[in-house]
């Protein structure tokens, strides 16, 4: 198991993930199936995705666990001379990126439309000023923690993974 390049970024990152190991391909699609289609209310971390021929999404999924800031991995499965390879990279979901971008973009208006409100009219604007204040701070330090928590996400979906491929 290695991991490789990495972009950085806060919200824009994307690392390289490959998982190799000395099963049979057959044997490794088999166990993400069952790993893939375990049940939706199950009261413990699980991998859920799809894999559809040899592309593989796949994601962590636990019962408390879904603040939005998801790590996916998105690649390959394949045969490989050492026995299987998945390889492919791991990034927010679109639809955290989507989220962590809206709310600033929110944040940034009110504290736009705000600071527009106190040029022209000093005794108004702060209600969106203060409101655009706190979404952008409370925007920032969550999407901060969160970079700081991915880790656990992308080692996660790398030991399931490598469990997939293992003989």
């Amino acid at each position: 198991m290695a991991m490789a390049r990495q972009k950085d970024g806060f919200i824009f990152w994307k690392q390289d993930l490959r998982v190799a190991g000395s099963g049979s391909t057959a044997d490794a699609v088999a166990r993400l199936r069952t790993q893939l289609s375990a049940s939706r209310f199950a009261f413990q971390e699980r991998l859920v995705g799809t894999l559809e021929g040899s592309r593989l999404r796949a994601w962590r999924a636990s019962p408390f666990g879904q603040a939005g800031d998801v790590v996916e991995f998105e690649g390959t499965l394949r045969p490989a001379a050492e026995g299987t390879v998945i390889e492919g990279s791991v990034q927010y979901k679109t639809a955290t990126k989507v989220q962590f971008t809206g709310l600033l973009v929110i944040g940034f208006v009110l504290l736009a439309v705000g600071a527009f409100q106190k040029l022209s009219d000093p005794h108004s604007g702060a209600e969106p000023l203060g409101m655009g204040g706190f979404i952008t701070l409370l925007t920032l330090f969550w999407i901060y923690s969160s970079s700081k928590m991915k880790h656990t996400q992308i080692q996660f979906i790398e030991s399931r993974l490598g469990e997939a491929v293992a003989k």
